[in-house]
């Protein structure tokens, strides 16, 4: 029997997760069972060391990514920021484009009005048809005249 105790001591140390009945621990002399007993609370303790040294790395790593996180929410906020502005500035060029357009769009009525207008006192001194030639020789005549007056 004493060999049997020697051999099932040797298991309990070399595979320290397999269970022991009652049978077994009732067994053994008090001596085994206080050095397995010893034996299992420094494995216990040993696990117990990792798994705090493992939940350390944890909140290590979740702060590290928690960091990340804030960066890249920083960044992302940035980009809608700028992204607002940009899409501020084509509202405010589209804007711009259309009153120069509308400005456009009178100063050619303008240009019109203008042209029959001077067509009107053409007729009104010349009553007899006139070519394209002379249109145009009258409107450089008035126009140099107007920029002459200006001038003066």
């Amino acid at each position: 029997m004493g060999k049997r105790n020697i051999s099932q001591r040797k298991e309990n140390v070399e595979s320290p997760r397999k269970e022991i009945s009652e049978t077994e621990a009732c067994n053994m002399t008090e001596k085994e069972f206080r050095v397995m007993v010893v034996e299992f609370i420094q494995r216990m303790d040993e696990k117990i060391n990792n798994l705090c040294k493992n939940q350390e790395e944890m909140k290590s790593d979740i702060a590290t990514i928690k960091n990340t996180m804030e960066s890249f929410n920083s960044r992302l906020q940035e980009a809608e920021d700028r992204i607002s502005e940009l899409e501020d500035q084509v509202q405010k060029q589209a804007q711009a484009e259309q009153q120069l357009e509308k400005k456009i769009k009178k100063q050619e009525e303008s240009l019109r009005e203008l042209r029959d207008n001077m067509k009107r006192i053409a007729h009104l001194f010349f009553p007899f048809n006139m070519t394209d030639a002379t249109v145009s020789f009258i409107k450089d005549f008035l126009a140099s005249r107007v920029a002459i007056t200006k001038t003066q």
